[in-house]
């Protein structure tokens, strides 16, 4: 399946600005936050939830605010709040497309297994980021209903936005190699999760999500992977009160090997089956 895709006047640093937008989201957030923080108001315990909610979802809502206005001044052929498959003649729907659900999958313990090499004790700085960490899963479990709202829903729509239908996005369209455009983009996703053992995870299922949207076009494809990580992960916390799969269950090392040769198979064979022509 051979789709093609107009450059439509997007260049790589259009990538670039909206990270720079992101951070400037980010900054915003902070400052209304320590205006809060500040003024001594205090908030009902039973809406903590709620505000869970809006502080994960602000900055990435403002942001993507910020590069719509950015793209419609510069007169740049790209929509930041579409579902649309919003490129060119790729508005085709590609069943190989789907491999990235299993792509995903197989590589769920393999990315658990190397971010349980990561310390978490021998130095001091390691020990106070997993302690903050901790505090966050206990917020996360004393507001299910909130969490699986803000990680669940918001996070795959609007992280899948940002990362892919934009950032990514722009990369691909301004010519840049594929390759290098899916690494910086996946690099960026895991370094804004702020902490070592997301890194590890969000990096390389942001690249699947990535090398998925690259070889279909799907924001909604990326988004729906996105959901069912998230998702899983969710299940695992509050029904089986673990953090990972790999905690669930103790896959031998031949496991490992296996599931990691089936995800690049099938990383192959879309890569056979699937092609759009992005620049």
């Amino acid at each position: 399946m051979n789709e093609n895709i107009q450059n439509n006047n997007i260049e790589r640093k259009d990538g670039w600005y909206a990270l720079l937008l992101f951070f400037l989201a980010m900054l915003i957030t902070g400052i209304i936050l320590l205006f809060l923080e500040m003024s001594g108001i205090e908030f009902d315990k039973k809406y903590m939830g709620i505000g869970m909610v809006l502080l994960n979802a602000l900055p990435l809502v403002l942001c993507l605010w910020f590069c719509q206005i950015y793209f419609d001044r510069k007169g740049k052929e790209l929509s930041v709040f579409s579902f649309e498959n919003r490129f060119g003649s790729a508005e085709k729907f590609n069943p190989y497309g789907l491999l990235g659900i299993a792509m995903m999958f197989f590589s769920l313990v393999p990315v658990e297994y190397l971010t349980e090499l990561i310390p978490t004790k021998g130095f001091e700085f390691m020990e106070k980021w997993e302690e903050s960490f901790k505090e966050i899963f206990a917020m996360i479990e004393k507001n299910p209903a909130a969490s699986f709202l803000a990680i669940v829903i918001l996070a795959p729509l609007l992280e899948e936005w940002l990362f892919r239908g934009v950032i990514l996005q722009s990369f691909l369209r301004s010519g840049w190699k594929p390759f290098y455009a899916i690494l910086t983009s996946s690099l960026i996703f895991g370094l804004i999760h702020g902490n070592p053992w997301q890194f590890v995870g969000a990096t390389m299922l942001g690249a699947i999500m990535g090398y998925t949207y690259y070889r279909t076009g799907s924001i909604k494809l990326s988004m729906f992977l996105h959901f069912l990580n998230n998702g899983l992960a969710y299940l695992l916390f509050f029904q089986f009160k673990v953090e990972s799969i790999n905690k669930a269950y103790e896959f031998p090392p031949s496991e490992l090997i296996f599931y990691t040769m089936v995800c690049l198979g099938l990383g192959v064979l879309m890569y056979k089956k699937t092609n759009v022509k992005w620049a």
